[in-house]
């Protein structure tokens, strides 16, 4: 009997959506990925957020004003999330060498980092996995464990981090 084939999505199919944001995680599971695995940062008020990047990074992310950050932004962990939520996520800086290696990426305008907690509201057939690849920054908490879903399986190269996730 052949084992059934595991299809694992890195940052949300970055290639064909804003990474890591709910519209790429969407698209993601309509292309039958069963894994996904992301990187997470925490918020000044303790939120976990979906983000490959501790700062804001002018590539993806554009001000409340619709202009392109000039330089990195602030670290995540000093914003709250009512302040990162003004920051838009929904498509890449054009004029970036980054933004060349994803011509086939579809902007979502309006996009915003979503909370790891927004995972948990998915359909059935949402994967069956999901990796945290996080580095905490601080020695403070990473985050209350109550605002990491129940239905979540997780793991993490932390081993603390992945103690907190079981017992969620």
């Amino acid at each position: 009997m052949r084992s059934p084939s595991i299809s694992k999505d890195h940052r949300g199919t970055r290639g064909l959506a804003p990474e890591n944001t709910l519209a790429a995680f969407r698209r993601a599971l309509e292309i039958g990925v069963t894994t996904i695995e992301t990187d997470m940062a925490v918020t000044k008020d303790d939120v976990i957020v979906i983000s490959h990047d501790p700062l804001l990074n002018p590539d993806l992310v554009r001000g409340s004003d619709g202009q392109w950050l000039a330089s990195h932004g602030p670290p995540i962990r000093t914003l709250t999330l009512a302040e990162l939520r003004r920051y838009d996520i929904g498509r890449l800086n054009p004029t970036s060498q980054y933004a060349k290696q994803f011509p086939e990426q579809r902007a979502v305008d309006g996009e915003r980092f979503p909370q790891l907690s927004e995972l948990s509201i998915w359909p059935r057939r949402a994967p069956s996995r999901c990796a945290s690849t996080s580095r905490p920054r601080s020695r403070r908490p990473a985050a209350r464990t109550r605002r990491i879903p129940r239905r979540l399986p997780g793991s993490s190269w932390q081993p603390s981090a992945q103690a907190d996730v079981a017992s969620a």
